[in-house]
């Protein structure tokens, strides 16, 4: 019995460590083209002028101007959500063992600031509402929640990952718990 659980075990975390690799390197990919296009989308957006002078393309120009610092932002989080991420795929490839108290927490890691990703633009979007409208209109607050603002998938997403970070953890105590047994 004994033999057969390690041979399971073996194969099992021999397809982990496969599987990991294309993951890592999917992973990697996202993170380098996030970082390419928002350093295009700079490099665009500061080159352009960006004074209204009642053109349309001026005022295309000056809103993207106007909303870098919540570009760089998102990038920013995008790419701290994806560095967990890279470190738990980096350590099923090198461990081939995916219930561990490492992983659960670089799950979770990437949950939390996947969270964040998602609420971040929507409290600066609140606050850039505050210091312009004020209080007057109410209703345009609702416009925090709109799917422009609030990242909806990310949210799911951010659910999704704690979730997991959970299952990982009650994972790692049983596969200590059958360790110690066996």
């Amino acid at each position: 019995m004994e033999n057969n659980h390690d041979s399971v075990k073996q194969k099992n975390t021999e397809h982990i460590r496969r599987l990991a690799k294309p993951a890592l390197i999917l992973t990697v990919l996202f993170l380098a083209v996030q970082l390419l296009s928002t350093a295009y989308k700079l490099v665009y957006t500061l080159s352009q002028p960006h004074t209204f002078n009642g053109t349309i393309t001026s005022y295309m120009s000056a809103l993207a101007y106007a909303e870098l610092p919540e570009m760089i932002v998102k990038f920013m989080l995008t790419a701290a959500t994806l560095i967990p991420l890279i470190l738990l795929f980096r350590s099923l490839r090198k461990d081939g063992q995916p219930f561990t108290e490492r992983n659960a927490k670089f799950l979770k890691a990437a949950g939390i600031l996947l969270g964040l990703r998602a609420a971040v633009p929507a409290l600066i979007y609140f606050f850039r509402l505050l210091r312009y409208e004020g209080i007057s209109n109410p209703s345009v607050f609702l416009d925090v929640f709109e799917h422009r603002t609030l990242s909806y998938p990310a949210v799911g997403f951010c659910i999704l990952l704690l979730f997991l970070a959970k299952a990982f953890r009650y994972g790692a105590m049983l596969q200590q718990e059958s360790d110690e047994t066996l």
